[in-house]
């Protein structure tokens, strides 16, 4: 069999200038250093490997997607309790009744509650600042 024979076997996997590269490459070596095999041999080898490793390669994007979708899943589930809070208008309310401490502890769980707890807190703060300025100014 010919170059021209195995380029169109793999044709459609390889390009034609990686597959020549290839080629050069194997000949020359043939040249210096004998193969047990012909070059066509050894070439078709090597373009069995890249396949495989193409192969390999979508194989290993597909895992990466199936296991970003398994976190998206994951991620909807630890939020499922946030978002049924969410939209019925009450988390804001809820997140009121917690204490400063069960709050920060829902701030470190990545639940994007950080903005509305850090309001929260804020307000609690001024409310306190302003009861202790009251009482202050009463008590004199």
């Amino acid at each position: 069999m010919s170059k021209g024979d195995l380029w169109n076997k793999y044709r459609l996997s390889i390009d034609k200038n990686h597959f020549d590269r290839i080629w050069e490459e194997v000949d020359s070596i043939n040249r210096l250093i004998r193969y047990g095999v012909s070059v066509y041999d050894v070439v078709n080898r090597v373009c069995e490997n890249i396949v495989y490793l193409k192969v390999l390669e979508n194989q290993y994007k597909s895992i990466g997607f199936d296991m970003e979708k398994v976190q998206s899943k994951n991620l909807e589930l630890k939020m499922s309790g946030v978002n049924e809070l969410k939209n019925s208008g009450r988390l804001q309310d809820y997140l009121k009744t917690l204490s400063k401490e069960e709050r920060n502890e829902l701030m470190s769980k990545d639940l994007g509650l950080n903005g509305i707890i850090s309001t929260i807190n804020l307000e609690e703060w001024k409310n306190k600042q302003s009861d202790l300025s009251r009482n202050y100014s009463v008590s004199n």
